[in-house]
């Protein structure tokens, strides 16, 4: 079947379904775009093998998850309609955001976006290694502070500059008052996401545990590096007096 077919055989079908509250697309190959009326769609999960070139959802209010997985980035893509669906989703509760969608999204990502309702905020895949990437992981820990609980980040760069993103923002009046529950893993770009931790540990009252995993790449050899690592951790302020910070090692060298 053509691929315009069955796109708008999908749209069809899915308008015909005004209750739906469930759509997962997985692997459609060929499929592009999203332009459907699902006024009471609470779930969104897509993931192929290319970044979807569009998704317009009509009234978005009711959608409290969002998950976007793709393989690759594919080709002319607009970044803008990520970010419509992001600002147009107030009430969403919990978002994903894969390798190929952080790099779409952070091509023209701003520091004023606002998702005030996350409490669980997963970004897998992050290069430490572009700056514009680490302002969009800043940009939505900033914008999600007030009621995120749960923050995952994982980054797949290995060596890497050190950035100074943290300086361009003003955190005076930024805190994250629930959240609780915070897991990074990295192979040996480190140092920014001790910068990271640093700043979640001195500004999280009611965290509880902080998992920070390093290694792909690591191997005995760098055990002064490790216990850098270490006695950085242990001498980070901390916000929360029960606060738990996790650090493990993988090492896979072997």
């Amino acid at each position: 079947m053509p691929t315009h077919i069955f796109s708008c055989a999908l749209e069809s079908l899915i308008s015909g379904c005004p209750l739906l509250t469930n759509l997962q697309l997985s692997y459609c190959s060929g499929f592009e775009h999203i332009d459907v009326s699902a006024p009471f769609l609470q779930f969104l999960m897509i993931e192929g093998d290319e970044v979807i070139k569009s998704i317009c959802l009509k009234e978005p209010h009711d959608l409290i998850l969002i998950q976007l997985f793709a393989d690759g980035p594919g080709d002319n893509i607009d970044r803008a309609w990520v970010a419509d669906l992001l600002e147009d989703s107030p009430n969403v509760e919990r978002l994903f955001l894969g390798t190929s969608y952080i790099k779409i999204l952070s091509a023209g990502f701003y520091p004023q976006v606002e998702l005030r309702a996350i409490k669980y905020l997963e970004l897998d895949g992050v290069d430490f290694n572009e700056a514009r990437e680490l302002l969009l992981t800043i940009c939505l820990l900033h914008g999600s502070s007030s009621n995120l609980e749960t923050f995952t980040i994982k980054c797949n760069s290995m060596a890497v500059e050190l950035q100074q993103i943290l300086d361009v923002f003003d955190y005076s009046n930024c805190y994250f008052n629930l959240l609780q529950d915070v897991k990074i893993t990295v192979k040996t770009s480190y140092k920014p996401a001790l910068d990271l931790i640093r700043l979640v540990l001195a500004r999280s009252p009611a965290l509880k545990i902080l998992t920070f995993r390093v290694g792909l790449g690591l191997n005995r050899s760098d055990a002064s590096v490790l216990l850098s690592i270490s006695c950085d951790l242990l001498q980070m302020d901390r916000a929360s007096p029960r606060a738990k910070v996790k650090f493990l090692y993988d090492d896979l060298s072997e």
